[in-house]
């Protein structure tokens, strides 16, 4: 189904489950696609990934198709936009 929402690929997925997300996203990536990622909410309470090799199979896709990926996290931008976010959100 999610091959048929996206016919010629994906350039950019905002990674933030992991798992089953990420194993259906991971074939569809398009050469050169970016991925940036806030979290893997699939693995926060210790779940073991079972039936894939996800290191190996993310890895494997991140080489033959010349993925960027990068992690980041909010604490990251608190000193440079919080004041900001908080004159946006707080109304």
């Amino acid at each position: 189904m999610l091959q048929d929402l996206s016919p010629d690929g994906i350039d950019v997925y905002f990674e933030n489950a992991g798992g089953s997300v990420w194993h259906a996203v991971l074939p569809l990536l398009n050469r050169y696609a970016r991925v940036p990622v806030c979290g893997l909410i699939a693995l926060y309470n210790g779940v073991p990934q079972t039936g894939r090799d996800w290191l190996g199979d993310t890895m494997l896709a991140v080489l033959r198709r010349s993925l960027l990926i990068r992690g980041f996290i909010y604490s990251e931008f608190v000193s440079d936009y919080y004041d900001e976010f908080l004159d946006e959100v707080g109304p």
